[in-house]
């Protein structure tokens, strides 16, 4: 990448500068990593060698890779890497999700003598997380001590939220349990991330005791912590009562439902009536909402809230038709050859059921039964009366499908 002079008066580079002015232009490239690179190869035809500064600002906002490229340079120029360095190259991997190339230059540091500080130890942490390596966190975060480091709010918050992420809410608690030990308190993102933990591995007597013991550290619970326990409940005995309660202390506690809050309420309903209240109090409805609603219904209710998801202008997708009797079709459609199906699909195209040819068509394809153009036209045929971003939508589908046809032969 060549420099242009409007260029280096931009960064304020004049034949005059030194080393530390260079360094102040590489450090305001900041994401704009090739420029920086660029201006390490220019400092050498200025007869200026970068030094260790001008190394360690520019390597954080490279790639990963030449990150690496980069640290292992650095020796060959006759510089030390210091913590700087390889916490930049470090930062690097763990915004790309590469665990093991972090974990590798963590290693390398005392290959060569240099220290990690907390800040290093904090960014394998993190992309452990990103790879969802619990084991690993929980690991990093006792080594700590073998240097003399004290883990802060960031390096517990991060192993909590990888046991989270990896539904190990024993270990989660075992973490939070640690860093209340410590000096430090745990704060929203503590709690929350461990409440979640304990309600997805359906611990929700635990997870509801932590939000109660929020008050004990002046933490105020947020729609977040009490979204997870609501979650948590989903498929358990007794869901909807226990998610009754949740809303009541929502509501005790001064914190507006979101979308997820009643998303999920409604999942755990076990009597119609009460999801059409749910569904009547949601502010805005989604897909998820009317979904979520269709689950819980008989057949002729799905059928009723599929009506009403086309007039909020939404467009029924697979989510919702799942909700309305899949398994029962797919049992039906695996059982019949593609023919019958098809003239299924026709039928429901004079009568004007549309829903029924929808499920029909999502269920073909599905399983081994593969949809035509004919199960795509019938199909579209039946939204015709007032469907029409659902024909729209269909139409799209067919090309697609049309499309990958085309495809397969050409590869026979």
């Amino acid at each position: 990448m060549a420099l242009s002079a409007e260029r280096f008066k931009e960064l304020k580079i004049f034949p005059w500068s030194d080393v530390v002015d260079w360094n102040m232009a590489i450090k305001s490239c900041r994401q704009r990593w090739r420029l920086s690179c660029a201006l390490l190869e220019a400092m050498l035809h200025h007869s200026l060698q970068p030094d260790i500064i001008s190394h360690s600002t520019s390597i954080p906002w490279l790639p990963w890779s030449a990150a690496t490229v980069a640290l292992r340079r650095i020796g060959h120029v006759a510089l030390r890497p210091n913590v700087v360095t390889f916490g930049g190259a470090i930062n690097a991997c763990q915004k790309a999700g590469h665990w093991q190339s972090a974990l590798q230059l963590l290693e390398a540091m005392d290959t060569v003598t240099v220290i990690p500080n907390v800040v290093t130890f904090n960014s394998v942490i993190s992309a452990c997380e990103i790879g969802e390596q619990w084991e690993l966190a929980v690991h990093l975060l006792s080594m700590l001590t073998k240097f003399r480091l004290f883990a802060d709010e960031m390096s517990f918050n991060s192993v909590i939220s990888v046991c989270e992420r990896c539904c190990q809410w024993q270990a989660a608690m075992a973490v939070f349990a640690g860093l209340r030990k410590t000096q430090l308190l745990p704060n929203l993102i503590s709690f929350n991330s461990t409440v979640s933990a304990c309600s997805k591995d359906t611990q929700s007597s635990k997870a509801v005791a932590l939000i109660g013991s929020m008050k004990e550290q002046r933490v105020r619970a947020d729609v977040v912590s009490y979204n997870s326990i609501i979650s948590g409940n989903m498929g358990q005995l007794d869901a909807w009562r226990k998610t009754g309660q949740i809303l009541d202390d929502l509501a005790i506690a001064s914190i507006l439902p979101s979308l997820i809050t009643y998303n999920s309420s409604i999942s755990t309903v076990d009597a119609w009536e009460t999801a059409q209240h749910l569904l009547a109090a949601t502010p805005a409805v989604n897909l998820m909402t009317f979904s979520s609603a269709i689950d819980g219904c008989n057949w002729s209710r799905a059928l009723e809230l599929l009506q009403r998801l086309t007039w909020n202008g939404l467009v029924p997708n697979v989510i919702a038709y799942s909700s309305w009797a899949w398994h029962q079709t797919v049992v039906l459609v695996e059982q019949v050859s593609g023919s019958t199906v098809q003239g299924t699909i026709a039928s429901c195209q004079k009568a004007g059921r549309w829903p029924t040819a929808l499920q029909l068509l999502f269920v073909m394809d599905a399983t081994a039964v593969a949809p035509n153009v004919v199960s795509f036209n019938s199909t579209i045929g039946a939204c015709e009366t007032g469907q029409w971003k659902m024909e729209q939508s269909l139409r799209d589908d067919l090309q697609v499908s049309q499309w990958c046809q085309a495809v397969q032969r050409e590869e026979r």
